[in-house]
């Protein structure tokens, strides 16, 4: 999937997006997903210290991959 345009996308209109840095562990596999979230891929991440980026901090999450990235990337995800 390409990149989306601005105001374009599941995050159109959000103009109060924080930016967090984290560090891609794995894809996560859906049964069922919101039909807007259609040709996504979700990816598992876990929040990294910005002056470790090898030291994981907190619990993984689900993230929304706009970008294609990969396993063991390290990823700006907006919350």
């Amino acid at each position: 999937m390409s990149a989306t345009e601005p105001g374009e996308g599941p995050l159109r209109g959000r103009g109060d997006l924080d930016l967090r840095l984290a560090r891609v562990h794995g894809q996560v596999v859906a049964t069922a997903k919101d039909p807007a979230l259609a040709g996504y891929k979700l990816l598992l991440v876990r929040d990294v210290a910005e002056s470790d980026p090898e030291k994981g901090i907190g619990p993984a999450y689900v993230a929304l991959d706009l970008v294609g990235a990969g396993e063991g990337e390290v990823v700006l995800v907006a919350v």
